[in-house]
């Protein structure tokens, strides 16, 4: 589960007039964010047993409560989880969490945000206009965009080339 961003501007158009997206072109894609399992937010530390590096790799093992500080995962719903948030129930996107949750990841498709920033300007849009969209066609300032990766505590560096399924 995930939600790839990009910025407004450099999509293409079907016959249908629906945007496409190019979700291996750095200079078309942003990043994707994903469900990345249960995360101690006060311990910073995820719960998968092989650490932040394997949350989204083939079979993973977890551990049952924090292994720093011993907290229980909290119970969640769709609208309180970070699933909820890939599949459109929770609306609270950039919330920073507490306790032991569920988590997302970020992973940069451009060069980070310096880059983002670059190709914002070169398109000529402003920092308070909607000019990041993602693939189900949500709007985002750049400001809004950069709260909503900075709630997601497990990041991954440019992965250029890397196709996001």
């Amino acid at each position: 589960m995930g939600t790839n961003y990009y910025i407004k501007g450099y999509d293409k158009t079907q016959s249908d007039g629906e945007p496409v997206y190019d979700d291996c072109d750095p200079a078309v894609h942003i990043g994707k964010r994903s469900a990345a399992g249960t995360y101690c937010f006060d311990c910073d530390v995820t719960l998968c047993k092989g650490g932040k590096r394997n949350v989204h790799q083939g079979v993973r093992e977890w551990h049952k409560v924090c292994p720093k500080c011993g907290k229980a995962p909290a119970i969640e719903t769709l609208s309180t989880s970070t699933a909820g948030i890939e599949l459109g129930f929770n609306k609270h996107q950039a919330t920073k969490r507490q306790g032991v949750r569920s988590c997302s990841s970020w992973t940069w498709a451009m060069d980070h945000e310096d880059t983002m920033a670059m190709r914002v300007q070169e398109m000529g849009w402003k920092l308070n206009e909607k000019c990041i969209v993602d693939e189900y066609g949500g709007e985002y300032t750049t400001k809004e965009f950069m709260d909503l990766i900075d709630a997601c505590p497990i990041h991954f560096g440019h992965m250029v080339g890397v196709h996001f399924s």
